[in-house]
Order: C-alpha cells, then structure tokens, then sequence
C-alpha cells in the first residue's frame, strides 16, 4: 500500500468510524414478529403421493433460490441507494461530501470520493458542521452492511494503539488514541495537530505501513 492510500485510510477510517457511531447511537431495539398459522386441513381431506412430495419440494427449492437471489440484488440496490443518500443529505447539510464508489459486487467504498481534507479531494472532515451533519444524515444508512461491525471496530481501535506506538517510535508526539466516548473525537484518534502531510510524518507513516495497512484491512 503506498504512503497517499495510507494517509487517506487515517483519515478516511475516521469517517465511516463516526458514522457508525452515529448509526449505533440512533438504533432502535426491535422484537422480532412471529406468525404462527392455524387450522392445518385434517390428514383425511386428500391423499398424498411420494411424487407429489417430491415435485413440492423441487418448486419450493426453485422458488427459495429465485427469491435469495432477488432479495441479494434488492439488497445490493437498497445499499447502494443508503450510501448515495447519505452522501446527498450530507451535502445538503453544507459538507461537501463526495459520492461514495459502488463496487460491481455492490460494495460501497467511502474512500473512493477523496481523503476528506483539503488536498485529498474534500476538505469535509475539517468542518466544524461534519459532525452534526453525521447526526441528521446518520440514520440513512443504519443497519447497512457496508459499516463496521462492533468487532471490526474493536479491532481497529486495537490497531490504532499500535499504530500510535510504532508513530512514536518514528519521532512523531502523539497520543495513545481515546475511543472511551465511542468514536474517535472530532481531532482524530492522534489528535487535532496530527498532520499526515507533514514530512516527517508522511516517512513514519511509510515505516508503520505494515499498521496502516492492518487498518485499512479492518479484519476482513
């Protein structure tokens, strides 16, 4: 992975980190429903043959296939549907947030639009409004598959005190990042002055490449 993809991920992990918080803290719990059908017809109402079981089971085999592959294409068009939302009611709360890429296997890929700073291709990270703007538009795209799961995070928050280790080791002053509030915090995991530009720690972020990279990963 190159030095630019690395310092996009830093900042751009941040971003889909933020959203799932947000989608998390606005989540419902919901009972699921249970039908239950009475009134079965009685045994002696009609015969049964082998065959007629058979020629049952083959249509309800066809049919179960048809509909698990319409409701994945259904999925795969709701997702990409979320994700274009999301970034359309984060422009119009001001950010100027790029469309997210859809992969051809219906993945939605965040960091396809820019890194999200000045520079990388938005700048929106930086403004003081993202963070509301993450709270009105947050609940577009709850529950959708393309978000980091608790596990994922926990494992990337796991990374990041790696990550902040392997930076001080460099030369580069940061803090051990402080997720305690469920998100990294509006100035990052390696706090506000943290400036992946910077040379110094452009070369140190190229040395903790094999870290990074276990973010970008996220696990999966």
């Amino acid at each position: 992975m190159n030095p630019t993809r690395n310092k996009l991920l830093i900042v751009l992990l941040l971003v889909v980190a933020m959203i799932a918080t947000a989608c998390r803290g606005s989540e419902d719990s919901a009972d699921a429903n249970v039908i239950v059908v009475e009134g079965a017809s009685d045994a002696s109402d009609s015969t049964t043959t082998i065959g007629d079981v058979a020629d049952v089971a083959d249509s309800d085999s066809d049919t179960t296939s048809t509909e698990a592959e319409a409701e994945a294409s259904d999925a795969q068009g709701s997702e990409e549907e979320q994700a274009l939302a999301f970034a359309a009611c984060m422009r119009d709360e001001g950010i100027d947030f790029p469309d997210p890429e859809v992969g051809a296997d219906g993945s939605v890929d965040f960091f396809g639009g820019g890194g999200g700073r000045d520079g990388d291709g938005g700048g929106f990270r930086d403004d003081p409004n993202f963070q509301s703007a993450i709270d009105v538009c947050g609940e577009l795209i709850e529950g959708a598959s393309f978000l980091p799961t608790d596990d994922d995070n926990a494992e990337r928050e796991d990374t990041f005190l790696i990550a902040a280790e392997c930076l001080r080791e460099q030369g580069i002053d940061v803090p051990d990042p402080d997720f305690s509030a469920g998100g990294p915090g509006a100035g990052g995991p390696f706090g506000a002055d943290f400036d992946p530009d910077d040379p110094a720690t452009a070369d140190a972020i190229e040395a903790c490449q094999d870290v990074f990279t276990g973010l970008g990963q996220g696990g999966n």
